[in-house]
């Protein structure tokens, strides 16, 4: 072979092999514009459907919280025209108390048994507080946030700060309503003291938003942050 021939050969070589290069790449940015183009149809997707999951869970929730609180309202109506609880709240250390008492267990053992998430009925006004759950300094912080108030309010999750029934993670959910005189012409009108509803959320039919599912998370929070 002549030098020249071998230095033909040299420059085709070389040619081949920026070839080779070129083609790989060219193959190489493919590949990686492709994995772009696939990572961000995913991403959109799992946010998609990130999205919907937790629009559908918060709009079941949701659902769930205005049943909840219909119900409250119902039982609610029921306690207003109860006679015996505005006696019992326009007297509470009468001689009739012991009877306004035991007529007042056994509704509310009846309304127990109807809804098993009723964890506690109790009752607060100027002169008494009555609770299976929460103490009077608690009630009494209750009736604070109730003040001129003429419907249901959810006060929230609340642990009970008695000793009895301390437990890890153990909360109510609980709902308030004012009473006013109604049978009493001498009371009619007249603020008597508040009744008070909670909830054991592990009884109950809602269903608690868990995080972790496609990697959304949820924050549960009241009007008050």
């Amino acid at each position: 072979q002549t030098k020249g021939g071998r230095a033909v050969k040299g420059i085709f070589r070389r040619s081949i092999l920026k070839q080779y290069l070129l083609i790989l790449s060219c193959l190489l940015t493919l590949t990686l514009a492709l994995s772009a183009v696939g990572y961000g149809y995913l991403y959109r997707l799992m946010t998609k459907n990130a999205a919907t999951y937790a629009q559908d869970t918060a709009r079941r929730f949701d659902a769930e919280i205005q049943y909840t609180i219909r119900r409250a309202d119902s039982i609610f109506v029921n306690l207003l025209f109860d006679p015996s609880i505005e006696q019992f709240l326009l007297a509470p250390y009468s001689r009739e108390t012991p009877r306004y008492i035991n007529s007042l267990q056994v509704q509310f053992s009846s309304y127990s048994i109807m809804n098993e998430d009723i964890a506690d009925i109790a009752l607060a006004s100027p002169e008494m507080c009555w609770s299976n759950y929460f103490d009077a300094a608690t009630l009494r912080g209750f009736c604070a946030q109730m003040e001129a108030s003429y419907g249901v309010k959810c006060l929230g999750l609340h642990a009970s700060p008695l000793t009895a029934f301390k437990k890890s993670g153990e909360v109510r959910l609980v709902f308030a309503r004012n009473m006013y005189g109604m049978h009493n012409n001498t009371s009619y009108g007249r603020f008597l003291g508040t009744i008070f509803l909670s909830l054991d959320l592990r009884k109950s039919p809602i269903t608690l938003p868990t995080d972790g599912a496609l990697g959304t998370y949820f924050i549960l929070a009241s009007s008050n942050g």
